[in-house]
């Protein structure tokens, strides 16, 4: 053969290989993204037991009014299926409905309906009911807290925080999760991850100020004073004097970490500056004095070295993640111009196809739109005074829900929901950004005030 023939030869052949070597890498490297862009369902229902079960995207019931149970439930009147639905509508006019005579009641409704499912009798709110989310995560639970206590179910936000009381660590921490039952037993090796007693300090200050100045009747908050103590003197042990930064830990992301995350950073803060008024009201001042010591130290270190290279994911890197909002409204008191500017680019970076965000910019780079992160942005907007950006964000979480009205916790490329739905953490800023914007007078009402009715 001549040379060049051979050459020309060999060279297609290296193409080939290399084609099918890639399209090999891909399909074994993608199984979590084939897997992550289905919906594994439509919504959830309830029977007449108040069992909950996944609706099935091919299969979508119709439900009573203002309820998760089905209107096709088998022995619909025998079996008291009627009475567990008038039980959630009760429940529901039981509090309020943040944009009710808006384009967002439905969701609103939908929402708290959702978030009702999976709080379950003994204070366990799960954040999600797919098997591999039928777990309590602390960060999740709390944002559920707030969500409640702002929509006037301030007996269901105690619920949760005494649950979080019982499976709390006795130095004051928490596991990434735990598993409903309430034993405080853990469904794999996770492990602690230090943000928790930040966000459970944070859901407990949303649930005080609830009640007003005043605060909650003293019985209620003692009930759970060992938690908010244990937790703000656990976060106060984790800012070293020196540094003024916590250790390292895993954090939202669940990944193993080498180097100190704004995801653990920001939420100590949070919860070390949620701290002092429920303490003071506990009588514990001196611990809300070491705690705003601690939030002092913390926040000028958290300037110092994340601030310098923009607020990014790492302590010692460039590329950022949806932490920052951490920084911004409503978990700290005012919008700082540095940590804005970030806030913005950070919003632009991981921007995906289909108009929402991904977790961070160092994300894997797969299209998909993550629900969590984008409504995180929409409540940091409307708590930060930017109505028309967090209503973008809201907008598009409305359009992105599933056929039965449940928020999903990803869209894919092509706008289409997928993976859990509902998911809670999700379902639980959407009613907290309704509700700031509403208390700020910035929700669009409908035409001649028109009311929704009924659950989507």
């Amino acid at each position: 053969m001549h040379r060049s023939v051979r050459r020309a030869v060999l060279l297609f052949v290296g193409a080939v290989v290399l084609i099918w070597a890639t399209a090999l890498v891909v399909v074994l490297s993608g199984p979590d993204i084939a897997r992550d862009v289905r919906l594994h369902s439509a919504g959830i229902s309830l029977s007449s037991e108040e069992e909950v079960s996944l609706v099935q995207p091919e299969a979508l019931p119709a439900f009573y009014p203002d309820s998760r149970v089905r209107l096709d439930a088998a022995e619909w009147e025998e079996r008291g299926a009627k009475s567990v639905a008038q039980r959630q509508q009760q429940w529901l006019l039981g509090g309020t409905i943040p944009g009710r005579a808006t384009a967002y009641e439905s969701m609103a409704r939908s929402s708290l309906l959702d978030i009702n499912t999976l709080t379950l009798a003994n204070g366990a709110s799960v954040a999600g009911w797919s098997s591999n989310w039928r777990y309590v995560w602390p960060r999740d639970s709390s944002f559920t807290i707030a969500a409640l206590a702002r929509t006037g179910h301030s007996a269901d936000a105690l619920r949760i925080l005494t649950f979080l009381q019982t499976v709390q660590e006795e130095d004051g921490r928490f596991e990434a999760r735990y598993l409903p039952s309430g034993t405080g037993e853990v469904p794999d090796d996770r492990g602690i991850q230090l943000d928790g007693a930040g966000w459970v300090l944070w859901g407990a200050r949303q649930w005080f100020d609830s009640f007003g100045a005043a605060g909650p009747p003293q019985d209620e908050l003692r009930s759970v004073a060992g938690l908010i103590q244990t937790s703000a003197a656990s976060l106060v042990s984790l800012v070293d004097p020196d540094t003024g930064l916590p250790p390292v830990s895993m954090d939202y992301w669940e990944r193993k970490e080498k180097t100190l995350t704004l995801g653990i950073a920001a939420p100590i803060l949070a919860g070390l500056r949620a701290a002092s008024l429920p303490l003071s009201h506990l009588g514990a001042h001196d611990l809300a004095r070491e705690a705003e010591s601690a939030a002092d130290l913390l926040d000028a270190s958290i300037t110092r070295t994340f601030g310098k290279r923009g607020y990014p994911r790492r302590i010692d890197a460039a590329k950022r993640d949806a932490a920052v909002a951490f920084l911004m409204p409503p978990f700290t008191d005012a919008v700082r111009p540095d940590v804005h500017r970030a806030w913005v680019a950070a919003a632009k970076e991981m921007r995906q196809p289909a108009g929402g965000i991904s977790p961070g910019v160092g994300w894997k780079k797969d299209g998909i739109s993550w629900t969590p992160e984008t409504a995180l942005f929409a409540f940091a907007a409307a708590a930060s005074g930017e109505p028309d950006k967090a209503l973008a964000w809201i907008a598009w979480l409305d359009a992105h829900r599933t056929p039965l009205g449940a928020l999903p916790e990803k869209v894919t490329a092509a706008g289409k929901p997928a993976a859990v739905a509902p998911i809670a953490w999700t379902s639980a800023l959407v009613l907290l950004t309704l509700d700031e914007l509403e208390k700020n007078g910035q929700l669009p009402k409908l035409p001649g005030e028109r009311l929704l009715s009924g659950s989507p």
